[in-house]
């Protein structure tokens, strides 16, 4: 079996992205506190979150 980019594989991901970097989680960088990498990969693929954590010490993506 074959992956296939299909277009409603497309319209989930831009909607998806959309979502996640228009949404109240993200945080503004404070370069004062610790920033935490997070990644995953594949044999095709790769990905990172950069967080930091709120006033209450509840991680926050800050970038993906």
């Amino acid at each position: 079996m074959s992956f296939q980019w299909t277009p409603s594989a497309q319209h989930a991901f831009d909607l998806l992205k959309e979502v996640f970097t228009s949404a109240l989680v993200l945080l503004h960088v404070d370069p004062a506190k610790p920033f935490q990498v997070e990644t995953d990969a594949s044999d095709f693929a790769i990905g990172a979150i950069l967080s930091q954590p709120d006033d209450d010490g509840i991680l926050h993506p800050v970038a993906y």
